[in-house]
């Protein structure tokens, strides 16, 4: 049984493609859950509208915003399926893509029990589905990150609306921490202290770019997303000193004694200036070392 996991907010523009590209699937979804944060727009009319259609969709409306982190929260909350894919509101999924990330689940889950995650690059398309670039990652610098511990403290490569896991994951998961920089980073790093992230070699999902995105994509390659990183405001690596630490005092019995020891002296740069936490992540992006 796959649950999809939906969070909306006056998607009213491409909410339609998105869920007709998920029910036109060659693998079917036992459900699409759909947790709509208060919109004002005809969201929810052209989602009740599509119910009548398909009964596997199943909305569930907040009477107060929530923001985009606790609202998938939520939807995450209310799958009920033994596999859950998260699902943005805006973009297009390819016909296989369910069944690709499912066979490829099955195989993985014939030799271990343990949590996975399965994640992929995406196709950056236009408002109009035109392709702008085929690989995400390369557009925007991160296609030389890993999966490592060290580096996934402080640079996401995962994308949300990727996201593939087994029921086993979101049992560990539990609430997304409320201090969480983005729903995806904080299932990242969980998936990958409890069990393993797998990188599908193939784009499933045409990833939408328009004026209303919640994150915006920026042409960068490697070396100025560092630059950008050391100019921008520190409030950010606040953000994701008070992210580690939560996740610390969340997971402690979960991570293992060596990344325990890197969080405890990334939670420790709170202490130190802005420039040595600058320095201190920078190395750790570049080099994948924590000193």
């Amino acid at each position: 049984m796959i649950s999809v996991a939906i969070a909306t907010f006056n998607g009213d523009k491409y909410i339609k493609e998105q869920i007709l590209s998920i029910v036109n699937q060659t693998l079917a979804a036992s459900e699409i859950i759909i947790s709509d944060d208060n919109s004002s727009d005809n969201t929810i009319s052209i989602i009740e509208e599509l119910m009548l259609d398909f009964p596997e969709i199943k909305l569930f409306k907040n009477y107060e915003n929530l923001g985009v982190i606790k609202n998938f929260n939520k939807a995450i909350r209310l799958c009920s399926g033994d596999y859950i894919a998260l699902c943005d509101q805006d973009d297009f999924w390819e016909p296989s893509k369910l069944e690709t990330q499912f066979s490829l689940m099955k195989k993985y889950e014939l030799f271990s029990s343990k949590p996975y995650l399965i994640v992929h690059d995406v196709t950056l398309v236009d408002s109009n589905l035109n392709v702008i670039d085929s690989s995400f990652l390369n557009y925007t610098g991160l296609l030389s990150v890993k999966n490592s511990f060290k580096q996934l403290l402080v640079w996401n490569r995962n994308i949300g609306c990727s996201m593939f896991f087994n029921k086993r994951l979101k049992l560990i998961l539990g609430d997304l921490g409320d201090n969480a920089l983005m729903h995806d980073h904080w299932i990242s790093l969980i998936a990958l202290i409890s069990g393993e992230i797998i990188l599908l070699d193939h784009n499933c999902i045409k990833y939408r770019q328009h004026n209303h995105n919640v994150t915006k994509t920026i042409k960068r390659n490697l070396f100025d997303v560092l630059i950008s990183f050391f100019y921008q405001d520190s409030s950010y690596l606040v953000k994701q000193i008070n992210q580690a630490k939560e996740f610390y005092q969340s997971y402690d019995n979960v991570i293992k004694y060596s990344d325990r020891l890197v969080l405890r002296r990334f939670i420790r740069l709170e202490q130190k200036s802005v420039i040595f936490r600058k320095c201190y992540v920078l190395i750790l992006k570049i080099f994948n070392v924590a000193i």
